[in-house]
């Protein structure tokens, strides 16, 4: 195993799914509407799990610490997303995961070491889960039939004040 490149593969992809989290996060914390602030956040915890995700299926170690990752992480060179439309946020988000999935498709492709094409076909399946979680998680947050509308609506009913207001 060439234990160079695939740790620096390694530490590029975390860095990759940090910066991303951070950012919608960020961004989440600047949003005024409640069901685009929902759907940032959640696309920031998706890429949160991502991260694990990735540690867990590492063979090896990262040289590098979460902190230190997380100091690397720099969210500057996105562009803000806040206040765009819920379909616009969506549409980031999908164009940002399908840049990653043929990254590391395209990487792992080229990859003679079989260890680090592991790594990178693991990744190209991490960005394929998080591309179906983004579409997924929009149709949630647009349809008033989804489990977040339905969520408030079973509190509001359970509340003996009609004007509860759901933040599930």
């Amino acid at each position: 195993m060439n234990d160079c490149r695939y740790t620096d593969f390694l530490n590029f992809a975390l860095k990759q799914i940090l910066e991303t989290a951070n950012f919608y996060a960020q961004q989440a914390k600047m949003c005024t509407n409640h069901d685009k602030k929902l759907y940032l956040y959640y696309l920031a915890g998706k890429k949160r799990v991502q991260f694990v995700q990735v540690q867990l299926d590492a063979k090896k170690q990262t040289t590098i610490s979460n902190e230190e990752i997380e100091k690397l992480a720099n969210t500057s060179n996105f562009h803000p997303i806040a206040s765009t439309t819920l379909k616009e946020i969506r549409t980031y988000a999908k164009e940002k995961a399908q840049k990653d999935l043929k990254l590391f498709s395209y990487l792992s492709t080229l990859e003679e070491d079989p260890e680090t094409k592991k790594l990178l076909l693991s990744l190209s399946r991490q960005a394929k889960q998080y591309l179906k979680d983004v579409s997924g998680g929009y149709s949630s947050f647009r349809s008033e039939k989804g489990p977040y509308h339905h969520k408030c609506s079973i509190l509001a009913k359970l509340s003996a004040t009609p004007e509860v207001k759901c933040y599930a």
